[in-house]
């Protein structure tokens, strides 16, 4: 038996669309919720660290603060895996398989600077440590920009792999910010290291309990300004007087940030050629600090105001010049600014001569006159000379910060003029009152 619906436009698709609608739109109750025992909560456990915060002042010409701005700086969580990658390696072990060459006396110098009751302990070849492959920095959304949301970073320490005498995996020991100077703001409270080990002493040395450790070979300070063109920031591998590679143990808290370095491949000519395997670390002596690695690194040192930006200022082009009479009856050329009569020649006289007739009907009568082009023999400090520099002037924008800049005045980074500007970039340059033809960066000092 079949039964029929009496209305003829009855849809049943139809109800089955709103019936989808309504629930898909429907809002959850939370009085609902809260009877059901339901907790609605954010999530902060895993991003829970707040990021550290310094009040920093732009330095003038004179050395007076030209304003205050708190900048922000990564605090993360520290996360490694509860079991060790490689459990009880020896020392000798890790000094070879890690490339860890100053590993034992590093320690032993750490061990002395944290705690005084262990100044007399010696570490032999044969103590064995716990060593993780890789530790994760968990970052919370950053203040300045917090739709950008929390972000993970990820230091590995591994060493290269072999199976039956083939590489399988290879050595990957990354750079990041190591914790340097807490009383200093942007970069330079920081300094560049590669983390080679991973790890954590044994129950009988770790009497503070301050968790993980790494072992990291350091870099040296920064370059005083970025460098041209590239307007990134320089650094180069520390050595010590005997020509020793400068090696530090420090808690895995005070990484604070990956990060990535470019060789500089003009600061050395090599011999051979790189391939997969080469560690460029140990083969250039200077590299950049790439601020392009990752969208959060841009971000962080955009927000600290040290992020290069080295323009250099478009240099002064010749005005354009338009033939607005496209038939070419009345064309009059337009003198360059600044021609003087004299170097006009034949220009710059009000007079023309008898053999002058460029573009002149000789059998033309006076009522004619008015269509030859006579405005050809006006001196060039009349005519269309002002108009010129009208045109000129239309290319100083001030969108893109390209701009044609007239004498004395300076502008910011997106191109508007400032007086605040022009003494931080002042003061940037040790005290100079006169800035280059490139964009010098701006000093920042803690407040």
């Amino acid at each position: 038996m079949t039964c029929l619906n009496e209305d003829p436009d009855y849809d049943d698709d139809e109800d089955d669309e709103d019936d989808w609608d309504a629930w898909f739109y429907e809002e959850e109750d939370p009085e609902e919720l809260q009877r059901a025992g339901v907790i609605v909560r954010p999530d902060e456990d895993f991003f829970s660290r707040e990021w550290d915060v310094m009040k920093a002042y732009y330095e003038g010409k004179g050395g007076e603060k030209m304003g205050t701005k708190d900048l922000f700086h990564p605090n993360p969580v520290h996360v490694t895996a509860k079991t060790p990658t490689n459990k009880a390696l020896t020392a000798e072990e890790i000094t070879r398989t890690h490339g860890a060459a100053q590993f034992v006396p590093a320690l032993e110098t750490y061990l002395r600077n944290s705690d005084p009751t262990l100044s007399n302990v010696s570490i032999s070849a044969q103590h064995r440590f716990h060593t993780w492959s890789r530790a994760r920095l968990c970052h919370s959304a950053p203040p300045y920009n917090p739709a950008e949301g929390p972000s993970v970073d990820v230091v590995r320490a591994q060493p290269m792999k072999k199976e039956g005498g083939r590489v399988t995996r290879r050595s990957r020991f990354d750079t990041v910010l190591l914790l340097h100077r807490s009383d200093q703001v942007g970069v330079r409270r920081y300094r560049i290291g590669r983390v080679r080990v991973i790890f954590q002493l044994p129950s009988a040395l770790d009497r503070r309990s301050q968790g993980p450790l790494v072992y990291a070979d350091v870099f040296d300070q920064w370059s005083q300004l970025p460098s041209e063109p590239t307007g990134l920031y320089t650094v180069k591998p520390k050595f010590t007087a005997r020509n020793v590679r400068v090696c530090v143990i420090l808690p895995l808290s005070q990484v604070r940030m990956t990060c990535h370095l470019a060789p500089c491949y003009e600061s050395r000519t090599l011999d051979t050629w790189l391939n997969v395997n080469s560690d460029v670390y140990a083969l250039f002596p200077t590299f950049f600090f790439n601020i392009f690695a990752n969208h959060q690194l841009y971000g962080l040192l955009r927000h600290w105001e040290q992020d290069g930006m080295w323009r250099s200022e478009k240099p002064e082009e010749p005005a354009t010049q338009v033939d607005a009479d496209q038939d070419g009856k009345h064309y009059e050329p337009i003198p360059e600014p600044g021609f003087s009569d004299e170097e006009a020649g034949d220009w710059g006289s009000d007079q023309s001569e008898d053999n002058d007739g460029m573009d002149v009907d000789e059998d033309a009568s006076d009522d004619e006159s008015n269509d030859r082009p006579a405005q050809r023999g006006r001196p060039a400090s009349q005519g269309r000379a002002s108009q010129a520099h009208r045109v000129r002037g239309r290319g100083g924008g001030r969108g893109r910060g390209w701009g044609l800049v007239e004498a004395g005045s300076l502008f910011t980074e997106r191109g508007g003029s400032s007086g605040r500007a022009l003494a931080v970039r002042a003061g940037a340059g040790g005290g100079s009152s006169v800035v280059p033809c490139a964009r010098r960066p701006r000093r920042l000092r803690r407040g």
